[in-house]
């Protein structure tokens, strides 16, 4: 699978890089959102994997920008916050396809990627 991971940490980009590529996908990253549309393009990502708080851009606002242009095209939203149910609502509105809670194994990137990719309208 092609994944675009959009972050500002540059150690969260660099570790997901590297479980993603060990799991056999081709990665890209982009440090905010705005890097991260310029990139998409290009790039043609099957899945995007976005940071929720970054500067310039949320997580929140790139994904609806993602879906403006690409309905099908699956995001999952990562992020360190203790989020209620009413937050999580608000998150899925934006139409992500799936929140990945920081800090997150192997096994737990692995089932966000799948469940992202099946429930995603083709």
């Amino acid at each position: 699978m092609r994944i675009l991971v959009v972050d500002d940490s540059e150690g969260v980009r660099d570790l997901v890089e590297k479980l993603l590529q060990f799991l056999g996908h081709e990665v890209r990253l982009a440090a905010n959102g705005k890097e991260a549309l310029d990139i998409l393009e290009g790039f043609g990502p099957d899945i995007v994997v976005t940071d929720r708080r970054m500067p310039r851009m949320s997580g929140e606002e790139l994904i609806r920008q993602i879906k403006q242009g690409k309905p099908n095209l699956p995001v999952i939203l990562m992020t360190g916050d203790d989020l209620s149910s009413a937050e999580r609502n608000v998150i899925a509105a934006t139409g992500a396809d799936g929140i990945l809670n920081k800090p997150f194994s192997e096994e737990d990137l692995t089932k966000a990627l799948d469940h992202a990719v099946i429930i995603s309208p083709a």
